[in-house]
C-alpha cells in the first residue's frame, strides 16, 4: 500500500505541476496577446507600407521598359551563365547589379532597398526581382537552381529561367502599354 501512495502522491504532484505550466501559459497569452497582435498588425502595416512606397518609387525612378532587378557576384558558379544567358535572353528591360564591385551599394542605393525589403535577405545570391504589376513583385532566388545544375539536375534553372523569361516578357508589354 505504501509504493501505491507514493506513486499516487508523485502521479498527483506531476499531474498539478502540468496544470501550473498551463494556467501560467493561459494567464500569459491572456496578457500577452492584446499586446502582440497590434503590435504584428502595425509590423504588417509598415512592411506594405514601405512596399508601396518603394514600388512607387522605382516606378517613378527607373527608365521606361526597366521591369527586371539582376543582382548577382562574379562567383563561378553563375557569373558566366547570368552574363553569357540570363542578361542577353532579359534584354534592355533589365537592372544589372553586380555585387561584387565594392562600391554597388552607392551606386545603386534603390536597388539595395529593393533587395532588402523584396528580396528579405541582401546575402541571398543570385537572385532576380521581376516586378509583375505596379505593387506587385515577385522574387527569384537562384542559389538552390545553381546548385542543383552543378549536381547535374539542371531542370529545376531552366524551369526558373523561363518563369523569369516569361513574367519579365509580360512585364515589359504592360510596362510599355502605359499600365504597369
Amino acid at each position: 500500500m505504501a509504493k501505491t501512495g507514493k506513486s499516487e502522491a508523485g502521479s498527483i504532484g506531476a499531474t498539478l505541476q502540468t496544470w501550473g505550466v498551463t494556467a501560467f501559459f493561459i494567464a500569459f497569452m491572456i496578457v500577452a496577446l492584446p499586446i502582440i497582435v497590434p503590435m504584428l498588425a502595425l509590423y504588417w502595416l509598415y512592411r506594405m507600407i514601405e512596399a508601396m512606397m518603394l514600388s512607387t518609387r522605382v516606378n517613378n525612378t527607373w527608365p521606361h521598359g526597366k521591369t527586371v532587378l539582376v543582382a548577382y557576384t562574379n562567383s563561378a558558379a553563375w557569373g558566366p551563365y547570368i552574363e553569357g544567358d540570363l542578361l542577353p535572353r532579359i534584354g534592355a528591360a533589365a537592372v544589372v547589379v553586380n555585387r561584387s564591385l565594392p562600391d554597388w551599394k552607392i551606386k545603386f542605393p534603390l536597388e539595395r532597398t529593393m533587395l532588402r525589403v523584396w528580396g528579405s535577405d541582401l546575402r541571398a545570391n543570385p537572385v532576380v526581382l521581376v516586378r509583375a504589376g505596379r505593387f506587385k513583385v515577385r522574387v527569384f532566388n537562384l542559389y538552390d537552381a545553381f546548385r542543383a545544375a552543378q549536381h547535374g539536375k539542371p531542370e529545376e534553372l531552366a524551369r526558373t529561367v523561363d518563369e523569369i523569361l516569361a513574367l519579365s516578357q509580360e512585364s515589359s508589354g504592360r510596362s510599355s502599354a502605359g499600365t504597369n
